[in-house]
């Protein structure tokens, strides 16, 4: 119960505010006809023009694909017997991008569906879109402006359900914050919850450019790999007084904090750290010069970048 009530907590944290995506979507929410049938269709024409290409939901499988907005509506109507205009084109958008096309009236049949499985207790297939699923979930409901204690409490139970562990909804509330209030820093700042397991992901909603970003140059150093017999022309030539020795290193991809030391050395009698700048993921990247048959000057430049990157290959 208490890491129940925790997790509620931790959603009630997302923003009560939230950017449209661009004026033209704004026109719409002015729209003065009456006509229902008029208004779903503009906000279909919308949603085909800018839809949400979530890859892994396009390729699922149907029956998933009407799980996966059954719970959509099911989270976002706990709370009103109806979507608004804004829900109803986030909707739109993520069903254009994934190739689906349903009814408003049918999305509630899905809803009534769902529940159903629910409770029956029957296992809820989603494929590869469990994390998806509630990261939509965490802004659908908070397009209204605030998400209802109601709309919190069964995302927090639906979490559970899915056997999404709190740390990951705690992940996933934070970059659904980032995203609504379009914050590059809160983007940098959520804590991942594994280096691997994120890559790639969720990029349908990420900026490009935040991901571009987040690459970020903590420094360098050089090492000289291979046999003694050569080491004193490479001493002339690179004009090192004395190798360098690497005390500590962590591990290609792991994750680090602010200020945690990923490289320790020591040159000329010196101890020397290379410091990581924010959190996220350490990746290196190597620069090969041959001296001689036996011996190669590596020249190691580090990294921290994003959990959600899938490219490892930064720019210098």
């Amino acid at each position: 119960m208490n890491s129940f009530i925790h997790l509620e907590k931790e959603l009630r944290l997302l923003s009560k505010q939230i950017i449209s995506i661009s004026k033209e979507l704004e026109t719409h929410r002015n729209l003065s006809t009456a006509d229902r049938e008029a208004r779903y269709d503009h906000i279909k024409m919308l949603a085909r023009k800018y839809p949400i290409r979530n890859a892994k939901l396009r390729a699922a499988h149907e029956s998933t694909k009407k799980a996966y907005f059954g719970l959509l509506t099911l989270l976002s109507t706990a709370a009103q017997q109806d979507h608004t205009e804004d829900q109803r084109l986030f909707l739109q958008r993520i069903a254009a991008g994934a190739g689906y096309t349903l009814d408003f009236e049918e999305w509630m049949k899905a809803r009534k569906m769902i529940e159903e499985e629910l409770a029956n207790g029957n296992q809820i297939q989603l494929e590869e879109n469990t994390y998806s699923l509630l990261l939509d979930g965490l802004l659908l409901i908070n397009l209204t402006g605030a998400a209802t204690a109601e709309e919190l409490r069964m995302s927090a139970e639906l979490s559970i359900v899915l056997n999404v562990a709190q740390p990951e909804l705690k992940m996933l509330a934070q970059l659904a914050k980032s995203l609504i209030h379009q914050s590059e820093e809160e983007f940098n700042s959520i804590v991942a919850t594994d280096p691997v397991k994120w890559r790639g992901m969720f990029t349908h909603h990420i900026p490009v450019d935040w991901l571009k970003n987040s690459k970020i140059y903590c420094g360098s150093y050089e090492e000289i790999i291979g046999g003694e017999g050569a080491y004193n022309a490479i001493h002339k030539l690179f004009k090192i007084n004395e190798r360098l020795e690497v005390v500590f290193k962590v591990k290609e991809n792991s994750l680090v904090q602010k200020d945690d030391v990923i490289v320790k050395y020591i040159k000329n009698g010196e101890e020397n750290c290379i410091l990581s700048l924010r959190s996220g993921r350490v990746f290196y990247r190597e620069l090969k010069k041959n001296i001689n048959i036996d011996q190669k000057m590596v020249s190691i430049s580090v990294f921290i970048g994003s959990c959600f990157n899938q490219l490892d290959t930064p720019k210098t």
